[in-house]
């Protein structure tokens, strides 16, 4: 089957450098949009939101024009879906179109990345039989960010069935939420009821949430471009070329490749988030420093939260009500998390990932429960002691997953795993990181550990030295520049 694409999505075209963050195509397209939406249209919300709507459809565009077409057809399903699904309290009716909304948004995702798939396990299974089956695979291109575009307009029509949200009248308004630029191709996945209101209503320039929103953008490019670009070259390391990486060099590169998932798509994430302050949006929080989390539950709560928690309401919580088996809060915990893998790729390794990370959980809780009436509310020694175990197998079981989650392949997986048996010594080990991304890093997690109890792991307090955050800016802003030269895409443009 090949490489999968989360190990060829670092090679980059000339098109897809002119839509990404940390290029300055995108500095220039943003800055015209700036100008245009905050200078010459401030005074009508209505005419800012068809602006941002031609803007958000260029913005797609220079990534492939031709599929345009999906988000369009999913806007106006789940537009006219909603406004039907408030003219009616029959029952059956309104099942019908909640079905249509959910068999026309994911019968296109389904078709894009999941038809292959299908296709090579059946007509495998089928060959264990006997029964032989042509070749029906098709050379399918991946339309990028379908996966989060789709859940997101699925959530208007979920909550306008639930009677949560009333559906929009504004046809532009809702094509804008659907397509909004600085979150459309990797998130955050928004809701209905958080992000629509905000173009409903008219939107002023505030200075003290623009700042907020630059500190935001440059976090998030330091994150990407110094650390994330700077580790790419020990994850292919170990995942993909090295033959037989000691156990050595894979317990000093297996945290060197997780940090670097977790720059690339957290980076994108606040740069997304402050881009759209700078317009006058609130995107919802995506990270919360999972790396210090002690449980797996509390873990799955911090990472990529717009993914789980959009799974816990429209999948988990359903699940429960419908099924009546004892286990059922087991059943729909794997049911989850296999679903979430396979949101992710169309892999068996994604799926087993999901399952192996369900079972990570079970056990983890089982840990909690054993250990957790040692606890005190005092943090004695043994407390602490408690504390920096559960902790750690929190982090284990998180990295042990990162082996089927980033392996091409089962056969590379278990390649994996059975070299760990070969110790190796220092000498042997192909260790990558230069100095600079090993400052950087050591950089990044202590912002993080002590700005661990707010929103981003730089929101510099005004009680700082003007001078210190200023020399703090000047900095990063460096070192971001330094790195530019590599650009290289975000990790869940593929998803």
């Amino acid at each position: 089957m090949g490489i999968p694409d989360i190990f060829v999505i670092f090679k980059l075209s000339n098109q897809d450098k002119k839509v990404l963050f940390q290029t300055i195509h995108f500095l220039f397209f943003f800055n015209v949009v700036f100008a245009i939406y905050w200078f010459l249209l401030s005074k009508n919300h209505r005419r800012q939101n068809t602006f941002l709507l031609i803007a958000s459809y260029l913005f797609y565009g220079l990534w492939d024009y031709r599929f345009l077409s999906l988000i369009a057809i999913s806007t106006i399903i789940d537009y006219s879906v909603g406004l039907q699904l408030a003219k009616t309290t029959d029952q059956k009716r309104r099942n019908f179109l909640l079905s249509l909304s959910l068999i026309g948004n994911l019968s296109m995702l389904g078709f894009f990345k999941y038809y292959n798939f299908f296709i090579e396990s059946l007509t495998y299974s089928l060959a264990i039989v006997g029964i032989g089956l042509n070749d029906l695979t098709m050379d399918i291109i991946l339309p990028v960010g379908i996966s989060f575009y789709t859940l997101q307009t699925l959530s208007y029509t979920i909550d306008i069935y639930r009677e949560k949200i009333e559906p929009t009248k504004d046809f532009i308004a809702f094509s804008a939420f659907v397509s909004f630029f600085p979150q459309l191709v990797a998130g955050p996945i928004e809701r209905a009821s958080n992000l629509l209101p905000q173009f409903l209503q008219p939107r002023q320039f505030n200075y003290d949430y623009a700042v907020k929103g630059m500190q935001m953008i440059l976090w998030g490019l330091f994150m990407k471009v110094v650390i994330a670009d700077s580790l790419v070259e020990n994850h292919f390391h170990i995942f993909l070329h090295s033959k037989n990486p000691s156990l050595l060099s894979q317990l000093l590169n297996l945290p060197i490749t997780v940090t670097m998932l977790y720059c690339d798509f957290a980076g994108y994430s606040l740069i997304a988030r402050g881009i759209a302050r700078l317009l006058g949006f609130e995107l919802m929080r995506n990270f919360a420093f999972p790396f210090f989390a002690s449980s797996v539950s509390e873990f799955w709560k911090r990472w990529h939260i717009s993914l789980t928690s959009w799974l816990m309401d429209y999948v988990f919580k359903p699940f429960l009500r419908i099924s009546s088996s004892k286990n059922k809060a087991i059943y729909g915990l794997f049911l989850v998390f296999v679903l979430c893998g396979l949101w992710h790729g169309a892999q068996i390794t994604f799926l087993l990932w999901g399952g192996l990370t369900a079972l990570f959980y079970l056990v983890d809780r089982g840990i909690q429960k054993l250990f957790g009436q040692y606890m005190t509310p005092k943090m004695t020694i043994a407390s602490k002691t408690i504390t920096f175990f559960l902790w750690s197998t929190t982090q284990f079981f998180f990295m042990i997953s990162a082996y089927l989650f980033f392996s091409p392949s089962l056969d590379r997986t278990y390649s994996l795993l059975k070299s760990m048996l070969y110790l190796g010594t220092l000498d042997s080990i192909e260790f990558k990181v230069n100095t600079i991304p090993l400052f950087a890093i050591f950089i990044f997690y202590g912002f993080e550990y002590f700005h661990r109890k707010r929103k981003f792991g730089f929101d510099l307090s005004p009680k700082i030295s003007r001078v210190v955050r200023y020399a703090l800016y000047l900095f990063i802003s460096f070192m971001v520049v330094s790195y530019l030269g590599q650009t290289i895409n975000f990790v869940y443009f593929q998803f």
